[in-house]
């Protein structure tokens, strides 16, 4: 029987995925074992058992291993893996009575390469956090310490307190990483050059404060909303208010004040830039984190850490562009935004990096009929018709036109050609998941479009072994602005930055974007990140959205397959081959 398998790594976990050439008779699920070097084999952790007795009851043993909870799927992930350490998986199909410890099918388990969990990629970093909060293990951390009371409050709390645990875990390696250039800069006396929206986290604050003689920031305008007479008023930078107060008081003229205009214009950007003693810029931090405790902590965010001179030295040229725009938006400063800068390279077979900066249109506002597609959008939607197998994505709020409606024209393009085209994404903003939220699976055909693209939500009541979970703090839950291309070949290609990957963020904002090429080590890290998210969501969606049409849990949710016939649904059609031609490309 033919089989392969795949595993994934990024900062916090691998990503595994899997196919038989037909279904396996008598199997209940696989066992995943991880391997790792002078250990004994490990059966990962797994979180749904088989069906509990008569209704109400609870389970009968607490969450166990993949020996005696099977995955009745062909795709898990490890949360748990060591970090910084050489694993291998394998993946063992199962038989034997519910309930008890199963066995090996005998000759049919499959062996993964090599991986490991790393932020280091050549001589740069990717940084995940672990801001997802509807969750079994956080919803049963907050029971326990809230009095019984799982409630946003609480986590607010927890979240902005230094060195709490639950902060802590969510926020990952975020919090070092946001730091590390401003700690070298005050180590080697050098200096970082920031452009930051929204900051409002104390730690973060004081690290910044803390490298006075070795930092200069532009901060720009963040708004709030507040409640007036039963309404929402907005507030003019009520966000960054306080902190701006504070860091003039200790940075004096090294806080540069970007308030632009009332409107709809933001200074988005979050980037730092590391520039060494003899004036050299040398690295540069981009990604989609803003500097507060949700974005670290409640919100799904990447970090990117570039270790370039040419790279550093761009991005230090538009910050010194934005000083200089005072808060305008100028013509001259658009004009600059919109030259296409070449192609850098990241280092000797990793790749490249074209840096694109915002606003770079003509006007000031996207125009309401017919708008004309921004440079840096139109190498975004030439990458995505270019896609040989598929694309992935991760979104907040993008506006319109933006990659969404690029993606439907290049699906029914494919559709009519009957070529392949593999979509996973999600989307944070619940009114533009209502539109483009989609499972289109074309199990009956082997090359066409297999769309799957998912909303938000949380478990909103206990049942089964699930209890309740919190779905978001604050406004997103997904707030990375992620694109990523054909991952498993020379050709792939990684979109993020501060970007929302639509026009108004073109036409509006104060934007950074990168788009890598030909980084597999990369790619095949946001992937891992993007898939975590979006699998993760897509049933939690499907089970509030059966919940609004009227529909119970049993419509959304069941229990483990007691029958080997968990498989049929896998093997109708083409399903696991049109898959497999994205994850196993020839």
């Amino acid at each position: 029987m033919e089989r392969k398998a795949l595993a994934i790594a990024n900062n916090d976990l691998v990503y595994l995925w899997w196919t038989y050439s037909e279904k396996i008779p008598d199997c209940l699920g696989f066992s995943i074992r991880r391997f790792q070097k002078g250990k004994a084999p490990v059966a990962l952790p797994a979180f749904v058992g088989f069906a509990l007795g008569k209704k109400g009851d609870t389970p009968a043993v607490k969450p166990t291993t993949t020996d005696y909870w099977p995955i009745q799927s062909y795709q898990w992930k490890d949360l748990f893996v060591p970090e910084e350490t050489q694993v291998t998986y394998e993946i063992v199909p199962v038989r034997g009575t519910p309930g008890k410890k199963l066995h090996a099918i005998a000759d049919l388990a499959v062996r993964t390469s090599p991986t490991k969990a790393t932020d280091t990629i050549g001589r740069h970093r990717v940084v995940f956090n672990r801001g997802i909060i509807s969750t079994q293990a956080l919803s049963k951390q907050l029971l326990r310490r809230a009095s019984g009371s799982a409630s946003a409050a609480a986590l607010s709390k927890y979240i902005g307190t230094p060195r709490d645990p639950i902060r802590l875990n969510l926020a990952g390696e975020a919090i070092g990483a946001l730091t590390s250039l401003l700690d070298r800069a005050r180590d080697d006396g050098g200096k970082c050059y920031c452009a930051l929206y929204e900051l409002t986290d104390p730690e973060l604050i004081a690290a910044l404060k803390k490298c006075k003689g070795h930092v200069e920031i532009i901060l720009a305008n963040a708004d709030s909303t507040r409640e007036e007479d039963g309404k929402k008023r907005k507030v003019y930078d009520g966000t960054n208010a306080e902190t701006r107060k504070q860091l003039h008081e200790v940075l004096g003229g090294a806080l540069h004040d970007r308030l632009l205009p009332k409107g709809g214009a933001i200074g988005h950007n979050k980037f730092v830039i590391y520039v060494n003693k003899a004036g050299t810029p040398k690295a540069v931090l981009t990604g989609s984190m803003n500097w507060t405790a949700t974005g670290l902590c409640a919100q799904s965010n990447n970090i990117l850490m570039i270790e370039s001179d040419d790279i550093a030295a761009r991005y230090l040229d538009y910050w010194q562009r934005l000083l200089a725009d005072d808060a305008e938006q100028a013509p001259r400063l658009r004009s600059e935004n919109a030259k296409a800068s070449p192609k850098l390279s990241l280092g000797n077979k990793q790749g490249t990096a074209r840096v694109w900066f915002a606003p770079n249109t003509k006007r000031k506002t996207k125009p309401t009929q017919d708008p004309p597609a921004p440079p840096d959008m139109k190498e975004v939607f030439q990458a995505i018709s270019a896609a040989r197998h598929g694309v992935l994505f991760l979104l907040f709020s993008p506006g319109a036109p933006s990659i969404l409606q690029k993606l439907t024209t290049v699906s029914e393009q494919r559709a009519t050609a009957t070529e392949e085209f593999f979509v996973r994404g999600a989307i944070s903003d619940a009114k533009t998941a209502s539109q483009f939220t989609t499972r289109v699976y074309n199990d009956s055909l082997l090359k066409a479009p297999n769309m799957l693209i998912t909303g938000i939500a949380g478990i909103s009541d206990q049942f089964s072994y699930w209890e309740k979970e919190l779905s978001k703090l604050g406004h997103a839950v997904v707030h990375d602005k992620i694109v990523v291309i054909d991952p498993f070949g020379d050709d792939c290609v990684v979109v993020t930055g501060s970007h929302n990957l639509g026009y108004k963020a073109s036409y509006s904002n104060d934007e950074n974007l990168c788009i890598i090429r030909g980084n597999r080590a990369m790619a095949e890290a946001y992937t891992a990140h993007v898939l975590d998210v979006v699998n993760h969501y897509n049933w939690r969606y499907k089970l509030a959205e059966t919940k609004k049409k009227g529909g119970g849990t049993k419509k959304a949710f069941s229990d483990l397959d007691e029958t080997a016939g968990w498989q049929d649904k896998y093997f109708k059609g083409s399903f696991l081959k049109n898959r497999d031609m994205f994850f196993f490309p020839t």
